[in-house]
């Protein structure tokens, strides 16, 4: 007689965060790890099990810097590794993920601006042609810049204004589909 057993899907993570200076200064990072057995992917028309053991793997930084007490900067990268059985990438996952966020706080914290850099590492997704026949295509990275302010008028009552996409960069997450170019919003919050 024998005993086994086997790990249909397996994920976990380790991760580390470090603070410096007083607090000021901020450090993560984290590594991940995803087994998946029969991946469920998109096909066309429908959806399928990719047969095998599909792998997601990575490492994620991220760090903060409190500049004065004010003004604050953060950033984060990610690295994915994603791939199939076969050892094909997984489509839509791009391997390189980045953003970096500066933060203005004054009039006493009643008012803040934002600004924002996200970047979008190049990515595979398929095309299909009229009769679902598959064809792995590319698709460019991009990079976005975004901006945003508030400000408080009474204890729980705030004005709210962003601009994302401020240079309207034209750009897919996934083939053939748009993705939303420069656009403003505002607005006014209450909290009760």
């Amino acid at each position: 007689d024998s005993i086994s057993a086997r790990i249909i899907n397996a994920a976990w993570d380790v991760g580390l965060d470090q603070r410096l200076l007083d607090d000021r200064l901020r450090l993560g990072a984290t590594w991940f790890f995803q087994r998946i057995d029969d991946f469920i992917a998109f096909t066309g028309n429908s959806v399928d099990n990719i047969d095998g053991e599909s792998k997601i793997h990575g490492l994620e930084l991220e760090a903060g810097f409190d500049i004065t007490s004010a003004l604050t900067l953060s950033a984060s990268y990610t690295y994915t590794q994603a791939e199939d059985a076969g050892g094909d990438k997984l489509v839509r996952r791009p391997k390189h993920q980045a953003s970096l966020d500066l933060g203005y706080r004054f009039l006493g914290d009643r008012a803040r601006l934002d600004a924002s850099l996200l970047y979008g590492g190049g990515r595979d997704d398929y095309f299909y042609d009229a009769f679902y026949n598959q064809e792995r295509v590319g698709l460019d990275s991009y990079t976005l810049i975004n901006v945003g302010g508030s400000y408080r008028l009474l204890e729980n009552v705030e004005i709210f204004g962003r601009v994302e996409n401020v240079f309207d960069e034209n750009y897919e997450e996934v083939y053939t589909y748009g993705t939303p170019g420069r656009a403003g919003y505002a607005g006014l919050r209450i909290r009760l």
